[in-house]
């Protein structure tokens, strides 16, 4: 992970001696059918679309970005389902977007505590085995360094109806048996119980601090010794199963990209002008192409402008003050943050994390700004222009009248910065 410079988007008219820079980022990162009754727990969608709701919380690139839970017409009625069952109170976030299950025609999407899973053939959504799905991936020890025993694949029974009995009677735990038959739906009620979790996998066993159990769809974990920052001893928890899977890479790299929260957009028309203008200017035209694919949105709870490669795609943050400016001035950010990505993509080598690899992107791209604003607005910039707009109005002036402006912004800013 290499860290580019960040600092705060000035407010008020930048001075040279005085202000801050832009703030970007780069971060290099080589990452039974549903019948419940609806739960109250989770908020209702918005009124102009209630069949989905947009999910920040599990998606890990902060509240700007994640995923989207929808009913799809003729498709996955994920959305209604995730509401029976209760929604992140019961199932946790998406932990990634739906996408098909190779070699069929269904649909899985993946939730932290759950992998729910759309039946082509039935049109139905059920939870589906997780565990079972790592375990036949090859993965039993990786579970089972995970503090996750290893399923009992024959339990003696003949029928289903034995095996269930047999499996039931495996709950010899009182603190995980508790837990089990307590759910959050109907506690109490074995069959929404095991319509949630699924069947004991394994007798309780002790790993390490906990006596653990498995089941199909989850594991439980009773604390037994006092460790400082865990659990005090006789709490029980819930294993993420749906953060199991994704941390063993079984989910599709393409669902694991985030989309921007659609209620702040960035939309598809202004993107298309933002390119337009990039593309009329020589100093700007050939940084176009590495924009190419990249997510672009506004992230309220950050405070830089930021990028991060993820695999083969680029995520861009910005700064959600530039909400508020022209879009002339969003344009002069992105090709800043598209000259960093312009370096690593002619670099022969992965780009070291140093200062002055920090100073080299930093005054490079500054200058790109400034050239750009000054190609669009002359000399002078844009009169009596506010916000980002009169940032790089100082920018140019800085330009005209300090040929080392930039490196000696760079150069503050990148010995903050954290290597």
């Amino acid at each position: 992970m290499i860290p580019m410079p960040r600092s705060h988007l000035p407010v008020n008219r930048r001075r040279l001696a005085a202000g801050a820079v832009l703030a970007l980022i780069l971060v290099l990162l080589n990452a039974s059918p549903l019948r419940a009754a609806a739960s109250a727990q989770d908020a209702t969608a918005s009124d102009t679309q209630p069949q989905q709701r947009f999910y920040s919380e599990a998606s890990g690139y902060g509240e700007g970005f994640g995923y989207i839970v929808a009913d799809v017409p003729g498709g996955p009625q994920f959305y209604t389902a995730f509401q029976e069952l209760g929604g992140p109170a019961v199932l946790g976030y998406p932990v990634a977007s739906a996408y098909p299950v190779a070699g069929s025609g269904d649909v899985y999407l993946p939730l932290q505590r759950a992998l729910l899973h759309w039946h082509s053939d039935t049109g139905e959504i059920s939870l589906a085995n997780v565990l079972e799905l790592i375990d036949a991936a090859g993965l039993e020890l990786w579970l089972y360094h995970r503090g996750i025993p290893a399923a009992i694949k024959d339990d003696g029974g003949s029928t289903f109806a034995e095996s269930r009995a047999i499996r039931l009677a495996w709950l010899t735990d009182e603190g995980i048996t508790d837990y089990f038959l307590q759910n959050p739906l109907q506690p109490g009620n074995l069959e929404i119980s095991i319509l949630l979790y699924g069947l004991p996998m394994s007798l309780p066993e002790r790993i390490g601090p906990f006596m653990v159990q498995r089941f199909q769809r989850a594991a439980f974990q009773r604390w037994i010794e006092e460790i400082p920052g865990l659990p005090v001893p006789g709490t029980v928890t819930q294993v993420f199963a749906g953060d199991l899977l994704k941390e063993a890479g079984l989910i599709p790299v393409d669902a694991l990209r985030p989309q921007p929260d659609p209620d702040i957009p960035l939309e598809p028309e202004t993107l298309a002008e933002i390119r337009a203008l990039l593309a009329g200017q020589p100093v700007t035209a050939r940084l176009v192409p590495y924009l190419d694919g990249a997510i672009i949105g506004y992230a309220p709870d950050v405070l830089d402008t930021a990028a991060l490669y993820i695999g083969d795609w680029v995520l861009i943050y910005l700064h959600p003050a530039l909400r508020e400016g022209n879009v002339e001035a969003v344009a002069a950010v992105l090709a800043h943050i598209a000259t960093y990505l312009e370096a690593r993509s002619l670099s022969p080598v992965p780009l070291e994390q140093s200062p002055e690899t920090c100073k080299r992107l930093v005054a490079g791209g500054l200058r790109v700004e400034a050239a750009f604003w000054e190609a669009l607005w002359g000399p002078t910039g844009r009169w009596n222009d506010v916000g980002y707009g009169d940032v790089l109005n100082g920018y140019v002036a800085e330009s005209q009248q300090y040929a080392g402006w930039a490196d000696f912004l760079a150069d503050i800013h990148c010995s903050s910065a954290d290597y």
